[in-house]
């Protein structure tokens, strides 16, 4: 509401994508300002015709929410050589503390699957059918990959 209530005053036209007229204005470039929630952008909507940029003014603790929204923009057919993502986050809030878990979550997805592409699995696991797996503990090359030896689920 004061992000709404901020643009108004500045005279900066928005719109809240919750409609599919919202996302045909906004890859039309009618909509400067698109306000979107994670939850509702981060599947099958395709918005990199409108727009090159997205400002986070909350975070979501899900790196595949964070992830997927930001690929709404950032996909093939986007318009711009440059796509931005921006954070706003105040000092000393819980934001500070979201960013970082999103990105040791997101250091430690691609090495899980840069260390599964590569097919460097435990020797116990080698040989074994991947439909046959149900959980397979994998050895990865980047420090804090595997925490606590957890299995991962196939």
């Amino acid at each position: 509401q004061r992000i709404m209530k901020r643009l108004q005053e500045k005279h900066i036209p928005f719109s809240e994508m919750k409609s599919a007229s919202d996302i045909r204005r906004w890859n039309n470039g009618e909509i400067p300002v698109a306000l979107i929630h994670p939850a509702s952008a981060g599947h099958g909507l395709n918005l990199q015709q409108g727009g090159s940029c997205l400002v986070w003014f909350g975070l979501t603790w899900s790196l595949e929410l964070y992830s997927q929204t930001n690929a709404r923009l950032y996909r093939q057919g986007q318009q711009s050589q440059t796509v931005i993502i921006q954070h706003i986050i105040t000092k000393g809030t819980i934001d500070e503390h979201i960013v970082k878990a999103l990105q040791e979550k997101d250091k430690t997805q691609t090495a899980l699957m840069d260390t599964l592409n590569r097919g460097r699995m435990l020797p116990e696991a080698r040989g074994v059918q991947r439909s046959d797996l149900t959980a397979v503990a994998v050895k990865a090359e980047v420090k804090g990959a595997l925490s606590c030896g957890r299995a991962v689920e196939f």
